[in-house]
């Protein structure tokens, strides 16, 4: 078994968490999505299966990515009307910085 690390943490704090929160919250508002959750456990009299929780992990990180992506489209949205600028990148300055703008880019986008 792997370890924790940056690489597979990231992933668990950006998506899976809170695609899981979201499933939760859905499934105290819709019987369907209370019932999908449950079923794994029912299936086997009170113990998960391991199909259950790879289906509802894969869920989790659908359902996160998508939380996240509404997040970046309402949140950065609400900031460019309010007036807060955004980050002012000098391009010209990329190739002497570029395994730092590697690591940043490895680090927002690895999913």
């Amino acid at each position: 078994m792997r370890e924790v690390s940056g690489r597979n943490f990231g992933l668990l704090i950006a998506y899976v968490l809170p695609g899981f929160v979201a499933l939760t919250g859905a499934a105290r508002c819709s019987t369907a999505v209370r019932q999908w959750m449950d079923q794994h456990v029912a299936a086997c009299g009170a113990t998960a299966t391991v199909g259950g929780f790879l289906y509802v992990t894969l869920a989790s990180v659908g359902v996160g990515l998508t939380v996240s992506t509404v997040r970046w489209a309402v949140i950065d949205t609400l900031h460019h009307w309010t007036g807060i600028p955004g980050p002012c990148w000098d391009d010209s300055r990329l190739q002497e910085k570029l395994e730092a703008f590697e690591a940043l880019v490895e680090n927002h986008y690895r999913y």
